[in-house]
């Protein structure tokens, strides 16, 4: 580790850290993140680099160039997964339900929902288990599942099966 005062870091953050970030931001959009990266990097060298201002440029701009191309392979892969992207359910000609309706819903439910349904049906967990799961309590995680089966069932048109017609 690099043996600077504060006082050296502090002035290195004020003279290169805004130059940097606008450097990055040509190649990614994680500039800041990229930026605070290399400081890290630089934090952690044994010994100071001979050219400090090349080298906070040249491991930004390779940062930067790195992050760019992982963004390209993830939205590339997130739209292939979005394409393909198989139904919750099974289709069923005797079954009621619009599958790709129902999921489409489902996506549409808040998080804390949703994860509490597909937990709760699709991997037959207990509320006690998605309880530790989600750090919730048992209560709040049934009255999160029965939200969202309520708000599921209105927007498909289904009524509950314990309400009168």
């Amino acid at each position: 580790m690099t043996e600077w005062s504060p006082d050296v870091w502090n002035d290195l953050l004020q003279r290169y850290s805004r130059p940097l970030a606008i450097y990055a931001a040509q190649f990614c959009s994680e500039a800041e993140d990229i930026v605070q990266d290399t400081f890290l990097e630089l934090f952690r060298q044994p010994s100071p680099p001979e050219n400090l201002s090349a080298w906070l440029y040249k491991v930004v701009r390779n940062k930067s160039i790195s992050a760019r191309q992982s963004r390209k392979r993830r939205d590339r892969y997130e739209q292939i997964k979005k394409q393909t992207r198989e139904s919750w359910f099974e289709e069923n000609p005797e079954n009621q339900l619009d599958a790709r309706l129902i999921t489409s819903q489902l996506r549409e439910l808040p998080d804390g929902q949703r994860e509490v349904v597909v937990l709760r049906l699709w991997s037959n967990l207990t509320f006690t288990e998605i309880d530790d799961l989600t750090q919730s309590s048992s209560s709040t995680c049934h009255r999160l599942y029965q939200t969202a089966i309520d708000e599921l069932r209105k927007q498909a048109g289904i009524p509950c099966p314990n309400s009168n017609p």
